[in-house]
């Protein structure tokens, strides 16, 4: 044959000849001759399809198919020896390609003949209770006590789960022993904690089913069944078997018939026809050896007995028999009492290993379960120090496990005492925060989540709790800025801090011996309500003490106070002009201090009212200086008669009349302002006026050329003046437009003590004509006269010697001179001479004829004058007179 297909149970069809080959029991000497015979009868009907011993069923039927084709009748008409050799492959393959005939050639050599009839056929029933096991009711609910919770169920869980992707319900139709009431939570917790493990991955389909199943409750004792009655439970046993088998057979036909029509025309190799009928003929030999190897089958096939057999027991045992001559069927009798009771400790003390094995398997699957609880609420996906489930023995596992929980214990418990530290350190900030805690309060210990414990979840805690710790210090810090300024504002206005603050909070109280401030939402606002309530109330004292300062200021300056005795009230008028925020003295706006200004105003505004003629004259006095200033002209006696009379009368109040005297002066000064550029023009004309007057004088001086102490300072002066006065004239000009737009604005004349101020000007613009006019006639007469002297030496000659000139140039200087100041005309007085001041007397003097007394004499040796200053002389000599 060709490539032959090895099966996977090939293994245990080995395993399971070896025993049968080495059993001896029951059979005495024979079964060595019955096992050879035995195998032989294999050997036959397996070279008969040419595959090995330990072929599949598929291998058979795939060999049947193919010698089949070969042999089959219709194949080869009339081919008698061909007949044959199919109807012996028929019978082979009746055998052989029946798994159930099969076993049973397998353990008996039974070939379906009549050779095994009679007693043998009836006791093969009975052969095979004692060899498998009658499988019971107990049996099934062992097998499913054990199975349920176990680490194959675990595994059958995780590999169903990948299978149909998180199916739960196609899950529970392919799960053995479940039942969607019963297991549903725990499967949901094994498949949670594999999938936290990175073992599985979640789907949408899981996750809906288990949100169901989380909303139901779980049942008390989710690895007990619920029990069915006997006889449906049985029934159920039974059907399952059936079904099964008969699905297995089903399957195997299947896939065998598809074998065979892909590979039933391979040209594999055959056994050879020599082959054929050497196997025939051991068959056929071999026959009569069937019935006697029964039992010795019987005996050799159960491995039980072969293990629990003492060779040198038996012997000794089967001498002993040999000489008592105990007959075959005792002998049988005895062998299987022993057999039997051997089995029944055997038996016993399995139960008791499976017991433990069972106890042990489950401490060791409740202390892994256990681990992977810890290392899940811890976090961790994997511990470096579990053991492989696959490695040593369960107790050495269980040794291996035990420090492992031990330790983890002691981290679970310590990450307990953390979790609970900083959730109590939250819960107080955060209780702070709200403003539930109160002074002394202590918090409950909160209630820790033990679920999850890892490492990532107490980082989120402890970033939580510097959150609060920083939202904590920034409000502690604003509470004790708002302390503080309360503080400050409390001793300016002269409050009681303490009970201040205790009205807010207790806490914020230093002298009471709290260990933490209130930083509640509602400490702060009360705080900063507080802070805006104080500051309006210190904004209106020192408005009030403001005022009252001034009240102060005035009455002492109406009283002339002595400095001594506003010194007693500085604390208070320092603050006159002060902010709000730059009074942080303290007490500087105590009431007490608001008190006694107000009690020192009424004081001197009674002493007012005695002073009160002094304090109305006083005033009067002002009045009339600043329309003296401004050349107002008023009647002061008939106003002090009248201030007199209305205080003596009693009929006006001293408040009203001072009042009504300060509204007087107001307008005086009003009056002076709108006054004061025209009087500043008339000052300029004024002076200019009596620069002209000093000029005409300086002009008149026949000594003014001399070398005297102080005559260039004269001569400078007179430049000046010269050029003051030539800007008269625009002077006026300037003056009469301003004091007719004046007089237009306000409907009145512009009165300069008591004079029209146009009329003014209008007299000094006649009397500057007037001066024009005589000067001209001054120049016309000197030209008649100096035409006169000279047609006066003509006649006479030239026989005057040169030294008599300047002789006559005098004559005619002096009458010039005096001519000139007795023949001006007649100086006209303005009414405004009469009010100048005593500055002006020198002008008034030089006007009357009359020189200074303080002018220096020229020195003898003067000699002659420059011809600027000749100029200057010539052109000075023919001003005119300055004001009249």
């Amino acid at each position: 044959m060709g490539r032959k297909k090895r099966s996977r149970v090939s293994e245990e069809g080995v395993e399971d000849s070896a025993p049968r080959e080495g059993g001896s029991l029951g059979a005495g000497a024979s079964s060595t001759s019955s096992d050879k015979s035995l195998y032989e009868l294999d050997l036959v009907f397996l070279q008969i399809l040419g595959v090995e011993r330990i072929a599949s069923q598929q291998e058979i039927k795939k060999a049947y198919y193919k010698l089949a084709l070969r042999l089959h009748p219709d194949k080869n008409p009339g081919d008698e020896e061909a007949k044959e050799k199919f109807q012996l492959l028929q019978k082979v393959i009746s055998i052989l390609g029946d798994e159930e005939k099969r076993a049973v050639y397998d353990e008996t050599g039974y070939t379906g003949d009549d050779a095994l009839g009679g007693d043998v056929a009836e006791s093969l029933q009975e052969y095979f209770r004692t060899v498998y096991k009658r499988v019971t009711e107990a049996d099934i609910e062992e097998f499913e006590a054990s199975y349920r919770g176990s680490d194959s169920e675990k595994k059958d869980l995780k590999d169903l789960y990948v299978k149909f992707n998180g199916n739960m319900n196609r899950l529970f139709c392919s799960m053995i022993c479940s039942d969607p009431m019963l297991d549903s939570h725990r499967f949901k917790d094994a498949i949670d904690e594999a999938i936290a493990e990175g073992e599985l991955k979640t789907s949408k389909a899981y996750q809906k089913w288990a949100k169901k199943v989380a909303e139901t409750e779980p049942p008390t004792d989710p690895l007990v069944r619920r029990r069915k009655s006997k006889k449906q439970e049985g029934m159920d046993i039974v059907a399952v078997i059936s079904n099964r088998r008969s699905q297995r057979k089903e399957q195997f036909n299947s896939i065998l018939s598809s074998i065979v029509a892909k590979c039933g025309t391979s040209a594999d190799a055959e056994p050879t026809e020599e082959e054929f009928q050497k196997a025939r003929q051991r068959l056929e030999n071999k026959q009569d050896l069937s019935s006697r190897a029964v039992m010795a089958v019987a005996d050799t096939q159960n491995p039980l007995l072969g293990e629990m057999t003492c060779g040198s027991l038996l012997q000794h045992l089967q001498l002993i028999w040999d000489e008592v001559g105990e007959s075959d069927e005792e002998r049988d009798k005895m062998l299987l009492q022993l057999e039997q009771e051997c089995l029944d400790v055997y038996k016993r003390k399995v139960e008791q290993a499976s017991k433990m094995r069972a106890l042990l398997l489950q401490s060791l699957a409740d202390s892994r379960a256990e681990l992977a609880s810890v290392l899940s609420a811890l976090g961790e996906n994997s511990f470096a120090g579990i053991p492989d489930k696959s490695s040593g023995t369960i107790k050495e596992q269980l040794e291996a496990v035990a420090p492992l929980l031990e330790e983890l214990g002691k981290q679970k418990e310590e990450r307990i005492r953390e979790f609970a530290d900083v959730q109590l350190q939250i819960d107080k900030i955060r209780e702070e925060i709200a403003g539930t805690l109160k002074i002394g309060e202590q918090i409950e210990t909160p209630v820790v989540d033990k679920e999850d414990l890892s490492s990532k979840k107490l980082g989120e805690y402890q970033s939580q709790y510097q959150e609060l710790q920083k939202e904590k210090s920034d409000r502690l810090h604003k509470v004790l800025d708002f302390v503080s300024t309360v503080h400050d504002l409390c001793a300016v206005l002269g409050l009681d801090f303490f009970s201040t603050v205790t009205e807010v909070h207790p806490s914020l109280n230093d002298s009471v011996s709290v260990q933490s401030k209130s930083i509640s939402n509602d400490t702060l606002s009360k705080l900063s309500t507080m802070i805006v309530e104080l500051k309006e109330d210190k904004k209106l004292r020192l408005q009030k003490l403001q005022d009252l300062a001034a009240q102060l200021t005035d009455l002492w300056n109406l009283m002339d106070t002595q400095m001594e005795e506003r010194e007693l009230f500085s604390h208070i008028t320092c603050n006159i002009s002060a902010t709000v925020d730059e009074v942080t003295v303290p007490g500087a706006l105590a009431l007490d201090l608001i008190e006694q200004a107000e009690v020192e105003v009424e004081r001197l505004d009674q002493l007012k009212a005695s002073k009160m003629k002094e304090i109305a004259f006083k005033k009067q006095t002002e009045l009339e200086d600043i329309y003296a200033r401004a050349h107002i002209d008023i009647d002061p006696e008939s106003a002090r008669e009248k201030i007199l009379a209305l205080i003596d009368s009693g009929n006006v109040e001293p408040s009203e009349l001072l009042a009504e005297m300060d509204s007087q002066i107001l307008k005086a000064k009003e009056e002076a302002m709108s006054r004061k550029e025209i009087l500043d023009k008339v000052e300029k004309w004024m002076s200019a006026c009596e620069e002209e007057s000093w000029l005409d004088d300086y002009s008149r001086d026949d000594n003014r050329y001399n070398s005297s102490r102080g005559a260039h300072l004269n001569l400078k002066r007179a430049e000046k003046a010269r050029i003051l006065v030539n800007k008269i004239p625009a002077l006026v000009d300037t003056l009469v437009a301003k004091t007719r737009a004046w007089e237009e604005d306000r409907g009145i004349l512009f009165m300069y003590d008591s004079v029209p101020l146009l009329a003014m000007l209008e007299e000094y613009t006649m009397l500057r004509q007037e001066r024009e006019e005589e000067k001209r006639r001054q120049k016309d007469q000197k030209r008649i006269i100096e035409q006169h002297a000279t047609d006066q030496e003509s006649v006479i000659g030239s026989r005057l010697t040169p030294a008599a000139r300047p002789l006559g140039s005098k004559k005619v200087v002096g009458p010039r001179t005096n001519g000139g100041a007795s023949n001006g005309t007649p100086s006209r007085r303005l009414s405004l001479n009469a009010h100048q001041s005593s500055g002006n007397g020198a002008g008034s003097m030089s006007r009357d004829g009359k020189r200074d007394s303080n002018r220096a004499a020229a020195p003898a040796n003067y000699v002659a004058i420059a011809k600027e200053d000749a100029a200057s002389h010539a052109s000075a000599t023919d001003q005119l007179p300055a004001t009249p």
